[in-house]
């Protein structure tokens, strides 16, 4: 590819069924129209081309030989019967004639053109996985899918075959009841109800197999890549036929407008497979978000290299407003009308004044006089024994009276 996908983190898987696909492959589409243009343009050139020279054949056909139906009678004798050979081409005009022998060209072109649809949905797919995945494609990209050739030929190829057995599988009871019983009532219920069938089946299958793709544009082999598809989608294959559904009516509405909303419709297709790989599957290695980067490369040099900011004086001018300095040009701000400025009132409260209190003089305090407080006098305390005389503790006791006997 144009860049390699550095290792990063797989993508968170949602599970559900989203309509905001729509709009997401359409803001892909519209960042890099060039590349997807160019590349359905290629796509489509060969059938472009057969289609022409089919239609050219058709219409010198029809001016020269007669229109569709339009059978030569044979010469009538008198009694009303043919007397002459009828028409060598079994009595059919040559228009119907020259169709029959178109009809092997036509599947000759389909199968041939299997092939070249193998080449470019390689590159194609891949460039969808890429984009979604964070990565810039490059016009290059369109023709990169020869490394997918085998896996994509094989996966259309099995397809088509599983497509052909529906169909019969469907269609097969019409056959039946139309051996059986004719034309009739019971036959155009039967034909009707298979076709319904055979429609809500392929509605199923598509959306079943809607980022089958897209994995194998990754790397996944074919019957891994149909597996991991199915198993993805099952718990919402409902959802998803619905999907399918309200897109197909869209792609139709722009086939519709002489054919150019297919070169936005049909982008579209291929990111929304990858869209569904990634968030109903888990597409491994995002790309991380770009981040702003500043810091200087050198002197007087701008935009500054990462990791320093700010940058070196005389570093030249700024990014303009809006862009990221060194990726992207900015945007240029809008000019508004000058206003002249308003005068508001000064936001600065005024000063409170207070009135200047004078100071108060204090005179100092005099001792307080107090009368004088006259000595205490005490009594003069006995004097006690001294040292010298011994103390008889029972003197002072009362002496007991003598007993009442003597």
């Amino acid at each position: 590819m144009g860049q390699a996908a550095p290792p990063g983190p797989t993508s968170v898987v949602t599970g559900q069924i989203s309509y905001g696909w729509i709009g997401e492959s359409w803001r892909l589409f519209s960042v890099q129209m060039g590349p997807w243009i160019v590349g359905v343009l290629t796509l489509a050139a060969p059938a472009f081309v057969f289609g022409i020279a089919l239609y050219a054949v058709m219409l010198s056909t029809m001016f020269s030989n007669g229109f569709p139906g339009n059978t030569p009678a044979p010469p009538v004798g008198a009694n009303g019967l043919p007397t002459g050979p009828l028409n060598p081409a079994g009595n059919a005009s040559p228009f119907d004639a020259q169709m029959k022998g178109i009809l092997p060209l036509e599947f000759g072109f389909i199968f041939l053109y299997a092939f070249w649809s193998a080449f470019m949905y390689g590159g194609l797919f891949r460039m969808a996985v890429q984009q979604v995945r964070g990565v810039p494609i490059e016009m290059k990209d369109i023709f990169r899918g020869g490394l997918l050739f085998g896996r994509m030929l094989g996966v259309i190829f099995l397809l088509g075959l599983g497509g052909y057995a529906l169909e019969a599988l469907c269609l097969a009871p019409t056959g039946i009841v139309a051996w059986r019983h004719g034309s009739g009532l019971a036959t155009g219920l039967t034909a009707a109800g298979g076709i319904v069938l055979l429609v809500v089946l392929g509605f199923l299958a598509y959306g079943l197999l809607l980022p089958a793709f897209a994995l194998i544009a990754d790397g996944v082999g074919i019957i891994p890549a149909l597996k991991g598809s199915a198993r993805a989608i099952k718990p919402r294959m409902w959802a998803a036929a619905g999907f399918v559904f309200v897109f197909g009516l869209l792609f139709y509405a722009s086939y519709l407008v002489c054919g150019i909303g297919l070169l936005a419709t049909t982008p579209m297709i291929f990111l929304v497979c990858a869209l569904a790989y990634r968030d109903m599957v888990g597409m491994p290695n995002m790309a991380p978000p770009p981040q702003p980067f500043y810091a200087p490369a050198g002197a007087g040099v701008w935009p500054p290299a990462p990791g320093t900011w700010p940058p070196p004086p005389n570093g030249g001018p700024p990014p303009q407003w809006g862009a990221t300095p060194g990726n992207n040009p900015g945007q240029t701000p809008q000019q508004y009308p000058g206003f002249p400025p308003q005068a508001y009132p000064s936001q600065t409260p005024p000063q409170q004044q207070y009135p200047q209190v004078p100071p108060q003089q204090y005179s100092p305090q005099s001792p307080q006089q107090y009368p004088p407080v006259p000595p205490v006098q005490y009594p003069a305390a006995e004097p006690g024994p001294s040292e010298e005389t011994p103390v008889n503790p029972w003197q002072s006791r009362p002496s007991p009276p003598p007993p009442s006997g003597e």
